[in-house]
């Protein structure tokens, strides 16, 4: 069985506000050990641009919460949960 595609934790197929969903935020935090937003940030605008679980909407939208994280100085986490949190304010 394979894992689910990134965004098919939508209600109803719809794209949140942002773009992705949680499972778009877990498939990213997979893809490396992240120890900051930066981190994740230059993932997410180098090799993230040609990850295939990745669409253009959902890396785009994972980009800008992220980006919005970081400048606040959100704290940044390895957890699924309070990095979605962090991602959702």
């Amino acid at each position: 069985m394979s894992a689910p595609r990134p965004g098919s934790d939508r209600p109803g197929g719809n794209a949140p506000a942002g773009g992705y969903g949680r499972s778009t935020v877990a498939y990213a935090l997979e893809a490396g050990p992240w120890r900051s937003w930066d981190e994740l940030l230059q993932w997410l605008r180098g090799d993230g641009l040609s990850a295939p679980g990745l669409t253009p909407d959902e890396l785009r939208g994972l980009r800008q919460d992220a980006e919005r994280a970081c400048a606040r100085g959100a704290p940044f986490s390895d957890d699924l949960d309070r990095v979605w949190a962090e991602l959702r304010r």
